[in-house]
């Protein structure tokens, strides 16, 4: 699971706004009770969630190349990241976490189907563990309703920072081209386009010179 490297600088400017989006996705008030009972059910069990999501992610692209040092502190951070997110679903830390990802996946220049897709399995694996712990009864529908509208949520919050990233990427490069087109240009390449002007030959298969000569040609 993609998670927020050591040293790794959040962008103010690149934060998601939790609340507003809990009006559209909590808007019945019960995300925070339904999930700590989804936290109480997953805990002990986040790595085998983080496990889950790296799997996905082996099958489609291969193995990870990280150091096992990074690669190990990845995943304690990921483990972090899934019981924030399930106990704390409606506080702005595990937010700012799938945004941190958000970022690193897009400078890696993975997909974002891919990454929503992994998040996407290991939200299947959550669900396993609950319905394992809970049986069918009110509380593992409770803890599946955290579950399903927290993954709504997470990929959204993926997108929305990918695209801000996006954006940004754009903005960055239309300046650069603009104070591009408003250097001057160099003397040396001046007088080279105006020699080559001035060389250049009379136009060819050009109708409108064509009539134009014929036009002033005397008579005769």
């Amino acid at each position: 699971m993609v998670t927020t490297p050591v040293g790794f600088a959040r962008d103010p400017a690149l934060t998601v706004d939790l609340q507003a989006r809990l009006a559209f996705f909590d808007s019945d008030r019960t995300l925070a009770s339904n999930g700590r009972i989804a936290a109480a059910a997953v805990a002990g069990h986040e790595r085998e969630i983080v496990d889950a999501w790296w799997a996905h992610h082996e099958q489609c692209v291969g193995k990870h190349a990280l150091p096992a040092a990074q690669f190990a502190a990845m995943n304690l951070e990921a483990a972090a990241y899934v019981g924030r997110k399930f106990g704390q679903p409606t506080g702005q830390e595990w937010a700012d976490m799938a945004s941190d990802a958000a970022r690193m996946t897009y400078k890696s220049g993975e997909p974002i189907a891919l990454t929503i897709a992994c998040y996407e399995v290991a939200n299947r694996a959550a669900v396993r563990i609950m319905r394992e712990k809970l049986g069918d009864g009110d509380d593992f529908r409770r803890a599946s309703n955290a579950v399903f509208r927290l993954a709504m949520l997470e990929a959204e919050i993926i997108s929305s920072t990918m695209a801000m990233m996006k954006a940004r990427e754009v903005e960055r490069d239309r300046r650069a081209r603009s104070c591009a087109d408003r250097r001057p240009m160099p003397r040396s390449r001046r007088v080279a386009c105006s020699a080559r002007r001035q060389k250049l030959p009379p136009p060819r298969n050009n109708r409108r010179s064509r009539c134009a000569m014929r036009r002033i040609r005397p008579p005769g």
